[in-house]
């Protein structure tokens, strides 16, 4: 896939940008008092900003706007609700690493490493709060009916992440888990939180109702459901075959003990002498494994197939989202935009 063909995740990011640096911008504190502590005030917001300023892709945030054209809607319309759901990205990765015990973050320290624990979970629920003051702030954008169309779907999406991730968590150091329990934690956190719920907003933005036009969500739902587990199921992939050009360290799923796809399936196929091996790596806690343990389990994915064959399940993952993307009734335009997006979720490096 050439730059130009994905050139307009660049577009939509510069106008989704600024709409939301608007609301990392330092600015007085709410007060019922007239004390001051402008060192106390700058350090808040510092940590605020830390994440935001990192960049990231913004297929999450891109995805609202392009739905919302792809229905007829207006863009301008469009940019507030993916400002605050790029907003619940950054606050959502702060919580993550902080769970996950991750050290990098788009290429530099995590928060939760470069100031303390507490200070990363306060600066995740600083930008959360955040995020609803972008959404509430739809209401002299888009009138009170959508707005709380709006509120709702984000409510019932953040919901099912959380649920997700408490699955997530709920399977560490377990292994009576299957492929549904992987499928269960992803549809949840990537196929709703990443593709479907993104697209349902920007739906309702376009002035689509989830039970007025019940059969448009329920087809943005399943698409969700086959992008997204392409997505993750190339997430998992990436982390144990991509350098990531130095942002973010190989193996890390592995390191934090994560059950993804890859795993399940290499104690499914692998000989009870290398699972014995597979479960003594797994079992040590979080920053216990060394380098070299990690690329035991590598090796013995590879060996054993797994790479290729999950890499192959999420081509077919994407040739469904594909076929899928004829259900929606966007323009060719914008059904070229996904087919691109598509290609580019299956084929990146990082």
């Amino acid at each position: 896939m050439n730059k130009e063909s994905i050139a307009f995740l660049s577009e939509y990011k510069a106008m989704i940008w600024e709409v939301m640096k608007n609301y990392i911008e330092p600015r007085p504190i709410p007060s019922i008092s007239p004390l001051k502590n402008e060192e106390n005030e700058q350090f808040f917001w510092k940590q605020i900003r830390d994440y935001p300023l990192r960049g990231g892709k913004y297929i999450r945030s891109t995805l609202v706007v392009m739905t919302c054209e792809a229905l007829g809607g207006k863009t301008e319309e469009a940019l507030q609700t993916a400002a605050a759901m790029e907003l619940s990205q950054n606050w959502i990765l702060i919580h993550d690493d902080v769970e996950d015990q991750s050290t990098k973050r788009r290429g530099k320290p995590t928060v939760h490493l470069r100031y303390d624990v507490e200070h990363a979970i306060n600066a995740g629920d600083g930008l959360h709060t955040i995020m609803w003051k972008a959404l509430a702030d739809n209401f002299d954008i888009i009138g009170p009916e959508r707005t709380k169309l709006i509120f709702d779907e984000f409510y019932d999406m953040i919901l099912r992440t959380c649920v997700g991730q408490t699955a997530e968590l709920n399977f560490r150091g377990r292994w009576d888990i299957d492929e549904n329990d992987v499928w269960y934690v992803l549809d949840g956190k990537t196929g709703y939180y990443t593709i479907a719920g993104p697209m349902r907003l920007g739906a309702i933005i376009a002035g689509r109702h989830p039970q007025k036009d019940a059969q448009l969500f329920k087809n943005i739902n399943s698409f969700g459901v086959s992008l997204g587990r392409s997505f993750q199921i190339m997430d998992d992939v990436l982390d144990v075959t991509s350098d990531f050009s130095g942002l973010k360290e190989r193996g890390g799923d592995i390191q934090e003990g994560k059950r993804s796809l890859l795993l399940i399936r290499l104690l499914k196929k692998a000989n009870s002498f290398d699972r014995q091996k597979i479960m003594s790596i797994i079992n040590k806690p979080m920053g216990k494994k060394t380098t070299e343990e990690i690329e035991i389990i590598i090796s013995l994915m590879e060996e054993y197939g797994i790479i290729s064959e999950t890499k192959n399940l999420a081509k077919q993952y994407a040739e469904q989202s594909i076929q899928l993307l004829d259900q929606l009734p966007f323009t060719s335009k914008y059904k070229e935009y996904f087919r691109n997006l598509i290609t580019f979720i299956i084929t990146r490096k990082k």
